[in-house]
């Protein structure tokens, strides 16, 4: 059911002109144990997650653009 729902998301994303951050390599490992909140591990792996995203596409793509 979640990949279903990210599939969702991804394309509705790219359809609407957004970025989508996958988080796949996130798993119960990087999780509390309740399984909602990341543990510290976790939370590394998701900002240097959001810092790929950033530095490997958004930032790109804004400075290639031409005003």
């Amino acid at each position: 059911m979640i990949r279903q729902l990210n599939d969702i998301l991804s394309e509705s994303c790219k359809n609407n002109g957004m970025y989508y951050m996958s988080n796949d390599m996130i798993d119960r490992d990087l999780l509390w144990k309740g399984g909602i909140h990341l543990t510290d591990r976790g939370t590394r792996v998701l900002a240097a997650n959001m810092a790929d995203l950033i530095n490997d596409v958004i930032l790109p793509n804004y400075y290639s653009y031409e005003l």
